[in-house]
């Protein structure tokens, strides 16, 4: 059953993004879930395979080229899976918020399908972010709400690198002040979720402390993807007055 969305024209409200983000997310939790864990269980295992070598690399002379090789394709790795983990996400909700069953398979398909973009957005992204942070830190919140739905206009609109960062920026643009505030609720929710994760299960012992904060980050992970879409939907709706079957005429 379709999720209810706000009418063509009408406001960008926070209360009715949280709302909406809860009830797909809690609806179909056992996908959020099972995706992220899968992305970072494929990122992790290659990195620890890569971590060895290269620790085993540093006990001779003259490796530094071989660790700084590692390095790299450790950053590449992380960054190719998990754009290619947040676009299945993203499609995923999308089908849900259509109303339509949770179709993996052609969530993969489509985020494939937007692979070279995809990671040139991230590589961007990353670089545009961390230059506007290290100026000042009031104009690095601002880019970050700027291209909060980059990847959404990314997969949706079917946009390249740049014109996605510009295609949020202009959804964005009236409304930066309410995305401010969802990202510091959803923050908020993180750092509470956090927080508990690591206290239950810190009385268990040092390494279930960590395993709980592990079982927060998957949980948190599908969230905030969760959000992005629903953010990314009614702005669109908000700014340009179009419904959730106009936006998935693009994908027809």
């Amino acid at each position: 059953m379709a999720v209810d969305t706000i009418s063509g024209g009408g406001d960008f409200r926070v209360g009715d993004v949280l709302n909406r983000t809860w009830r797909v997310y809690t609806g179909n939790i056992l996908f959020f879930l099972g995706i992220v864990l899968l992305v970072y269980l494929a990122i992790l295992l290659p990195l620890g395979a890569i971590g060895g070598l290269l620790a085993f690399a540093g006990m001779g002379g003259g490796a530094e080229w071989l660790i700084a090789a590692g390095g790299i394709l450790a950053a590449l790795l992380f960054v190719v899976l998990n754009t290619i983990g947040q676009a299945v996400l993203l499609l995923g909700t999308f089908q849900r918020m259509r109303g339509q069953p949770l179709r993996v398979g052609e969530a993969l398909r489509r985020a494939f399908a937007r692979f070279f973009p995809l990671v040139g957005l991230s590589i961007v992204y990353t670089l545009g972010l961390a230059v506007a942070f290290l100026l000042l830190i009031i104009p690095g919140f601002i880019v970050f709400v700027m291209w909060a739905v980059s990847v959404p206009a990314c997969v949706v609109d079917g946009l390249g690198p740049i014109a996605s960062l510009s295609r949020s920026a202009e959804l964005t643009k009236g409304y930066r002040w309410k995305v401010f505030g969802l990202i510091l609720v959803l923050s908020l929710i993180n750092g509470i979720g956090n927080q508990f994760f690591q206290t239950a299960g810190g009385f268990l012992g040092v390494w279930a402390g960590l395993g709980g904060v592990a079982i927060w980050f998957v949980a948190w992970t599908g969230l905030w993807n969760c959000a992005l879409i629903m953010i990314y939907h009614d702005l669109r709706v908000a700014k340009e007055g179009i419904d959730i079957e106009q936006l998935a005429a693009i994908f027809d």
